[in-house]
């Protein structure tokens, strides 16, 4: 099913611009990866470029701009090999007809970028939306979450797991392999930031081509109109509510340690997911005051734009998008020192941020106590995230793009 999203606008150039599709692999919302597709493609609609979106599933119509939405034909509930196999014609036949030049690849794993390109003849742009190798960071996350649940999965984690991953690296060399075929099947990869870049590069001994392919496209936030400079005092969890990455019950242990410490204080949770009834249910067990679980809620601005702090408390993270918007409407973020990205968000410390060790549950209380009773501190760096949201805005990450599209058209 195909359809058109219509906005009357009036570009800044009368250039004409190069077909772009974007192939989501996935099923709409899609959570970062799919809000981060949606509003780089919407921006780009706005610059000019015809767009196709391709899809399993469309988004509700978030905006008004003049893309092409189309749903592949599927069908529901069966594996993601098979259903890829059965849309690789029809995707074929789609970009051939429409004489696409480009097409991205935000994401998820794709089996049949090889095939895509040699009979779509449109060039291939695979974007990473996450750290390297997190593939095999979210299994492990996985496996230890289950070896907590009994008896059983933790003999099976210590006699079995814990050798295949930790000796026999079954799981990292797996995902080294994908990540070499990928690489030499797209005409360029992008990474989030130059740390994950230079990551890819010192794990693998590239030649010049390779090397070249690997490009930084940041993510991009859109930019609040008029954040409010009252802040309440409001701590923040915004984001899936998940165990095996996310951990929001690291969060609890902290108010745990701080809250006597904190009585004008308040902690909320912004989001749901599999977690939230034992999150909730731990909450009470351990008698803790203040906390509320506010539930999934499609635009957070609102509580982001009262809060002072928010914190992160995840295993691993790519680039996450809740950091940005959360500076952008003035809001200070603590998070636990798990990737490139956020020391990126959050540089230098105590300006823009707050990065602690991992998982130092001490110091992560200690900082937080040090943070809501400095409401001069509080102050100033609310004025310095305002700042740095702003260099990563989505007009900012759209331009890259623009960049990329322009380098790759060039050399065709």
């Amino acid at each position: 099913m195909s359809f058109r999203i219509h906005h009357n606008f009036i570009t800044s150039s009368s250039m004409i611009k190069t077909p772009v599709a974007f192939f989501f692999n996935a099923e709409f919302p899609g959570g970062g990866t799919g809000k981060i597709c949606l509003d780089i493609v919407e921006q780009l609609a706005a610059y000019g470029h015809p767009i196709t979106l391709y899809c399993y599933k469309a988004p509700t119509t978030r905006g008004s701009l003049d893309y092409e939405v189309i749903e592949i034909p599927h069908k529901p509930n069966q594996k993601m090999r098979k259903t890829e196999a059965e849309a690789l014609p029809f995707l074929i036949k789609s970009l051939r007809e429409r004489n696409i030049q480009l097409c991205f690849i935000p994401g998820f794993y794709y089996r049949y970028t090889k095939e895509l390109r040699e009979a779509s003849g449109c060039k291939i742009i695979y974007s990473l939306h996450s750290i390297p190798f997190w593939e095999s960071i979210a299994k492990i996350s996985k496996l230890k979450a289950l070896a907590l649940t009994s008896p059983g999965r933790m003999l099976r984690w210590t006699f079995h797991d814990f050798w295949k991953i930790h000796v026999f690296q079954v799981y990292k060399k797996r995902q080294f392999r994908r990540y070499l075929t990928r690489l030499h099947e797209v005409d360029a990869y992008t990474v989030l930031c130059e740390g994950y870049r230079k990551t890819l590069l010192d794990t693998f001994s590239f030649d010049k081509t390779l090397k070249e392919k690997i490009k930084v496209l940041h993510n991009g936030s859109k930019l609040v109109s008029s954040p409010s400079s009252q802040k309440d005092k409001v701590i923040l969890f915004v984001g899936r509510i998940e165990f095996a990455d996310k951990r929001p019950e690291r969060l609890l242990q902290v108010w745990e340690k701080v809250y006597q410490q904190l009585p004008d204080w308040k902690l909320k949770f912004v989001g749901d997911g599999p977690f939230r009834k034992n999150l909730e249910i731990l909450a009470q067990k351990l008698a803790l005051p203040r906390i509320t679980f506010e539930g999934y809620k499609e635009d957070a601005t609102p509580y982001m734009d009262k809060a002072a702090i928010l914190c992160l408390t995840s295993t691993f993270e790519g680039w996450p998008l809740v950091i940005t918007e959360a500076q952008m409407c003035g809001v200070v973020p603590m998070g636990f020192d798990v990737c490139d990205g956020m020391r990126e968000q959050m540089a230098p410390q105590w300006e823009n941020g707050v990065i602690i060790p991992p998982f130092d549950i001490d110091a992560f209380a200690a900082a937080l106590v040090k943070l809501a009773q400095n409401h001069e501190l509080r102050e100033r760096m609310s004025e310095s995230v305002r700042t740095q949201a702003a260099r990563y805005s989505l007009e900012a990450a759209a331009k890259e793009y623009e960049q990329l599209i322009e380098q790759l058209t060039i050399s065709r």
